[in-house]
């Protein structure tokens, strides 16, 4: 009996002693799960500023054609122009770092030139708004046409049949009795004819014909920015 009591302390010693290291692993395993958590914590929080912050816009790749840049060119279509009313026609950049580019283009008589005027290009399937000349291969404005009537020709053969429609009519009055109506409605009509003939030939229309093939040359008078286009 006396052994028991004096045993009892000892195991109560050890229990207690057993049930402290107990608690304190407990302890230290709360605190490295605490630890974790707020590494964890700290984590999430950079990574949801990355998240937070704007993304950067992906940057389309540009290219310009400047101000006053000359290329060559050629005709696509042979141009029919006159004085009257502005002819369409398509040009086609044939050489240079734009070679394959096209252009639509208006174009106008001035004596033997066909001045061409081009508003929209059109380059790897995009199309801008452009404000372009089209000059000769001796840099001057205008397309030097390959075939050119102003009218002239036209105008002299009328003036020279009215002329003998009217001497015609002048002959046949001084022959014509004067009871002989029907002969007098023949020079009236005759002297009508001589008129309407010259009326018809002092209207001149110039017109200029540009084969198609034609070299030319392509003049740009404003900057273009170009999108989607490699340098």
């Amino acid at each position: 009996m006396r052994v028991f009591f004096l045993l009892f302390p000892l195991l109560a010693w050890s229990d207690l002693k057993e049930r402290a290291f107990e608690k304190r692993d407990v302890v230290k395993k709360e605190a490295a799960i605490d630890r974790h958590l707020e590494k964890i914590l700290a984590q999430e929080k950079t990574i949801a500023k990355l998240l937070s912050r704007p993304r950067p816009k992906k940057r389309i790749p540009t290219d310009k054609i400047t101000a006053l840049s000359r290329f060559r060119g050629i005709l696509l279509n042979s141009v029919l122009a006159t004085d009257v009313k502005a002819s369409k026609f398509i040009v086609r950049i044939a050489k240079g770092k734009r070679k394959g580019a096209e252009l639509r283009c208006l174009g106008v008589v001035f004596r033997r030139r066909i001045l061409g005027k081009c508003d929209l290009l059109v380059i790897r399937g995009r199309d801008y708004e452009v404000d372009v000349e089209i000059w000769d291969l001796d840099g001057a404005e205008g397309i030097i046409a390959d075939h050119h009537y102003t009218g002239e020709e036209k105008e002299f053969l009328a003036s020279s049949l009215a002329s003998f429609w009217r001497g015609i009519t002048e002959t046949a009055k001084d022959q014509i009795p004067r009871h002989n109506k029907f002969l007098k409605g023949i020079a009236e009509i005759g002297e009508s004819a001589g008129r309407k003939i010259e009326e018809s030939g002092s209207g001149r229309i110039a017109v200029s014909l540009a084969n198609s093939g034609k070299e030319v040359i392509v003049f740009f008078n404003q900057t273009v920015r170009l999108k989607g286009v490699k340098k």
